[in-house]
């Protein structure tokens, strides 16, 4: 099986919602983000849209917040808490789109990547 991958890092710094990536190739994908950078009051909010009608509008899928620190930071081994998280996989025969708000806390930069199965 051959993954497909875009990624990229992107800073949260606003409180309002913004569009990090649309997909608009039909397939199946997962969106990882990796939020070892979260400190104590910050606070993001996840959320993918998609169409189900190609002539129709996106509408929520999945939502998901991520609230202050975020694992111990530890790679490889002896790691404590779940930093990656990915989300459940996306059909989507015509488009989506993955949006993140900062809730709350300091401006941070995440990695993240669309995995296409």
């Amino acid at each position: 099986m051959t993954i497909s991958e875009v990624d990229s890092d992107a800073t949260a710094t606003t409180t309002s919602e913004v569009a990090w990536a649309t997909i608009d190739d039909p397939g199946v994908y997962i969106f990882s983000i990796d939020t070892q950078v979260m400190a104590l009051g910050d606070k993001i909010e996840v959320r993918i849209y998609k169409k189900v009608q190609s002539d129709k509008s996106r509408f929520l899928y999945l939502k998901r917040t991520f609230a202050h620190v975020q694992g111990d930071g530890n790679v490889d081994v002896s790691a404590d808490g779940e930093v990656i998280k990915d989300s459940i996989p996306i059909p989507s025969p015509h488009s989506f789109r993955v949006t993140v708000q900062k809730v709350s806390g300091t401006n941070r930069t995440y990695e993240w990547a669309i995995y296409a199965l």
